[in-house]
Formats: C-alpha cells, structure tokens, sequence
C-alpha cells in the first residue's frame, strides 16, 4: 500500500525530510484512514498528536520555537 497524504505533515517539533514525509502518527492515520474509507474515525490520533506538540514546544527555548515553525513564533 502507497501512502498518498491529503495534506503536508503538521509535525513542527523536527523537520521532515521532504514536503510528503508524515510522522508515525500522521503516517498511522493516514493508512487506518485509507483502509477503512473513514478519515473521522481517527481522528483522535492526530488531536492527540497536535496536543503532544503543543506540550512539547512548552519547553524549547523561545528561538529553538521560532526556527522549527518555519520562521513564526508558534
């Protein structure tokens, strides 16, 4: 099974390798989702991994913060 992301990974903690890479979470949901025809089924995975995300910037220094979002402060 190919993978075909709908949208670019939201992974803001380490940069991806490319524009089509996922993180296991997103890459987890993506292939659940395609499987089973249902992308709301899952959802709950990528809420649970954008939380992780928020809690883990918590602790970056402020400049760390602002080179992983792309140049924002996020």
């Amino acid at each position: 099974m190919v993978l075909s992301p709908v949208e670019p990974s939201s992974y803001r903690i380490r940069k991806q390798r490319n524009v089509s890479s996922l993180s296991t979470a997103e890459a987890v949901y993506a292939l659940y989702s395609q499987l089973e025809s249902n992308i709301e089924r899952y959802q709950s995975l990528l809420t649970t991994f954008e939380r992780m995300q928020a809690h883990q910037q918590n602790f970056l220094p402020p400049l760390l913060s602002m080179n992983r979002g792309g140049g924002k402060l996020v």
